[in-house]
């Protein structure tokens, strides 16, 4: 009985991670295009060229690149939960300080 409530346990933590693994690369891979679908609406909206959100759209690929790899250290040591959580928090204070952008 014990060997079998730990295999379902197991599996149940197993589908727990692939889906909250799922969630958390779809909501990353999204907010990577937002500047490339929003480009020429904003270098209008705020009259700027369009080497400023092509820069920061750099400086997005950049900074998720090093941070996916110190990320992925990172959970390696520690399980899942801790970085998801603090990265999922950047992610989201990421969206809130763009959206308070009003000049370049």
């Amino acid at each position: 009985m014990g060997n079998r409530l730990a295999a379902a346990l197991d599996t149940n933590y197993r589908f727990l991670v692939l889906f909250a693994s799922f969630g958390l690369i779809l909501v990353g891979t999204g907010t990577t295009f937002i500047v490339a679908v929003a480009l020429k609406p904003m270098t209008q909206d705020f009259d700027w060229p369009r080497s400023v959100p092509s820069i920061a759209f750099s400086l997005l690929y950049l900074g998720g690149g090093t941070g996916g790899i110190l990320t992925g250290y990172w959970m390696d040591r520690s399980g899942m939960g801790w970085p998801a959580l603090v990265v999922s928090a950047m992610v989201g204070c990421g969206t809130v300080g763009v959206s308070a952008i009003t000049q370049a």
